[in-house]
C-alpha cells in the first residue's frame, strides 16, 4: 500500500501533468510525462499494455481518453509491489521531493534573490505561466475563476497557501469570481511583499515542470530595493510594481478610495463587506497603463496613529482627507511636513486627495485653503473625489502611478486660475512667472522672453532705421581685420 504522504505527492504530480485539467491523462500527456521523467519515449504497444493492466485490476482507473488519478496511483503501487521502487522515486525526485516526501528547499528557492536588498516581481515568463494556469482551471471558459475553480487550483497542493482576504485586494466581478487581471495582480502582490512565499506557491503548482526550467529564477525579475529614479539607468528589466502609501486619519475615506481602484463604488463595497467578514484590506492592487506601459499599482493603507516616517517608505504618497473636515486635513498636513522633514531631497512625490466631496458643506472654503497650501509647497492641487457615484473615476490612480514612474515630473501643467474678473495684467504676469519657477522652468522661460524681446527689437529697428541694422551686421568685420 502507498503511504498517505506518497499518495499526496503522486496526486500533485498527476494534477500538474494533466495539462488540460480534465482529470484524465491522455496519450499526449502520458508521452510527455514519460519523456520528461524517464528520458525515453513510451511506445504505442507499451502504452496499450499499461492501459490493459490497469483496466484488468481497476476498471474505473481507465477511461476512453486515458488513465485517471486512481489508475495512476494503482500503477505506482504495482511498481512498488514488483520491487521497482526506483520508477516511483525517479518521478518524485523530478518533482522536487526529498527523502521525507517534502519539497526540497533547493526546488522552492529563488537563488538570485537576496531579500535584504532586493524586491521581486513576477517576470514576463512567470506571467505567461500564470495565464496558462488560469486558463487550465477556468473550466467553463468564462474568463473568470469562480470560488470552486479557484479552490480546485489550490488543491494541486495540500498546503494552504492563500487566505480568503484576497477577495478584497484584487479585481473580481460582482459575484466575487476572480478575473485574469485580478489573478495576475494577486501573485504580483505576494511576490512584492513575500517573494519566498510566492516561490513556494509556484513550486507547488509545478512551474519548473510545466515551463521546462531547472529552477524558479525565470519566474521572477529581481531589482534592488531603491527608488524608481535610481532604477532608470540600470541594466535590469524595468520595474512594473509601484507602491503607494495611502495616509489619512480614521474616517477620511482611505478604504473606500482604495477599493475604488478596483472599480467598486460604495454600493459594491457594502456587498463585499456583507460577503466577507474581515477587516478592511491592508493592500489593494490592480493593473494600470502608464503611457502604454503596463504597471501594477499597490495602494497600502497606513495606520492612523503614531506613524513613523520610516514606515512611509514608498514610490509615491497619497495624503487623503475628508473634504468636509478641517481636522482631517490638519492630520495629513502634519504627516506630510514630518515626512518632508525626515527625507528631504530623498522624498518621493506626493498627492493630496479630498475625499467625500459629496459631503462638502462650507462652500469649498477648506478646499481653497488646501489649494493655496499645495501651491505654496510646489505640488499639484488636490484631487477632489467621491466614490458615492455609479462609476469611480480612474484618473487619480493614473496620476499616482505616473508621478512614481516619472519621479518628480508633473503629469499636468496647471496654470493658476483667476476669479471671474480674470485678474489684472500684473497679477497674471506675476502668477505666470511664479508658475514657471515652481516647475523649474524659469531658465527656459527667460530664454524665451529674451528671444521675443530681441526679435521685437530687430523688427522695430528694421522699420525705423535700416542703416543701424546694416551696421550691426557688419560689426564683426573690424575684428577679423585685426586678426588678419
Amino acid at each position: 500500500m502507498l503511504t498517505e504522504k506518497c499518495v499526496t505527492a503522486l496526486t500533485r504530480v498527476f494534477k500538474i501533468c494533466d495539462m488540460d485539467g480534465d482529470g484524465v491523462w491522455n496519450e499526449e500527456e502520458m508521452q510527455e510525462f514519460q519523456e520528461r521523467c524517464y528520458n525515453t519515449p513510451l511506445l504505442p504497444q507499451a502504452m496499450e499494455e499499461v492501459r490493459n493492466c490497469i483496466a484488468k485490476h481497476l476498471p474505473h482507473g481507465v477511461k476512453e481518453t486515458g488513465i485517471t488519478l486512481d489508475g495512476y496511483l494503482y500503477l505506482n503501487m504495482m511498481f512498488i509491489h514488483r520491487g521497482r521502487q526506483e520508477a516511483t522515486w525517479t518521478v518524485l525526485r523530478k518533482f522536487g521531493y526529498d527523502d521525507d516526501l517534502e519539497l526540497a528547499e533547493s526546488y522552492r528557492a529563488i537563488t538570485k534573490l537576496q531579500p535584504a536588498i532586493h524586491k521581486a516581481e513576477i517576470s514576463t515568463q512567470g506571467t505567461h505561466y500564470l495565464l496558462c494556469l488560469f486558463s487550465k482551471f477556468d473550466r467553463d471558459q468564462d474568463d473568470l475563476l469562480s470560488d470552486s475553480e479557484f479552490q480546485n487550483l489550490l488543491s494541486v497542493s495540500s498546503k494552504r497557501m492563500i487566505g480568503q482576504d484576497w477577495y478584497q485586494s484584487v479585481e473580481t466581478d460582482a459575484k466575487f469570481a476572480l478575473t485574469r487581471r485580478g489573478f495576475i495582480s494577486l501573485f504580483q502582490l505576494t511576490a512584492y511583499f513575500n517573494p519566498v512565499y510566492t516561490a513556494d506557491i509556484l513550486a507547488h503548482f509545478g512551474y519548473s515542470y510545466q515551463m521546462a526550467e531547472p529552477d524558479l529564477n525565470s519566474a521572477f525579475d529581481v531589482h534592488k530595493d531603491a527608488p524608481w529614479e535610481a532604477n532608470k539607468s540600470s541594466k535590469e528589466q524595468p520595474r512594473k510594481v509601484i507602491l503607494c502609501n495611502v495616509i489619512g486619519n480614521r474616517g477620511a475615506g482611505k478604504t473606500s478610495f482604495m477599493e475604488g481602484f478596483l472599480g467598486r463604488n460604495l454600493s459594491l463595497q457594502s456587498k463585499f463587506r456583507d460577503k466577507i467578514d474581515t477587516q478592511s484590506p491592508l493592500h489593494i492592487i490592480n493593473q494600470i497603463s502608464v503611457y502604454n506601459t503596463l504597471k501594477f499599482l499597490i495602494l497600502r493603507r497606513t495606520r492612523e496613529y503614531n506613524l513613523d516616517p520610516k514606515e512611509m517608505k514608498s514610490d509615491v504618497n497619497c495624503f487623503i482627507f475628508d473634504a468636509s473636515s478641517r481636522e482631517s486635513f490638519v492630520y495629513v498636513q502634519k504627516y506630510y511636513e514630518r515626512y518632508q522633514m525626515h527625507f528631504g531631497s530623498r522624498s518621493v512625490p506626493s498627492l493630496f486627495v479630498a475625499a467625500k466631496s459629496d459631503l462638502i458643506h462650507d462652500d469649498g472654503k477648506l478646499l481653497e485653503e488646501v489649494k493655496a497650501y499645495c501651491f505654496e509647497k510646489g505640488i499639484l492641487p488636490p484631487h477632489i473625489i467621491s466614490v458615492n457615484v455609479t462609476t469611480v473615476p480612474s484618473d487619480i490612480y493614473l496620476e499616482l502611478a505616473t508621478l512614481a514612474t516619472y519621479r518628480g515630473a508633473k503629469t499636468r501643467f496647471r496654470v493658476p486660475q483667476f476669479g471671474p474678473g480674470g485678474g489684472s495684467i500684473r497679477q497674471r504676469v506675476s502668477s505666470f512667472l511664479e508658475w514657471l519657477y515652481r516647475r523649474k522652468l524659469v531658465i527656459s522661460g527667460c530664454v524665451v522672453v529674451m528671444a521675443i524681446v530681441a526679435g521685437c527689437g530687430v523688427v522695430h529697428i528694421r522699420r525705423t532705421n535700416p542703416a543701424v541694422l546694416q551696421d550691426l551686421r557688419n560689426f564683426r568685420l573690424p575684428m577679423f581685420a585685426l586678426k588678419a
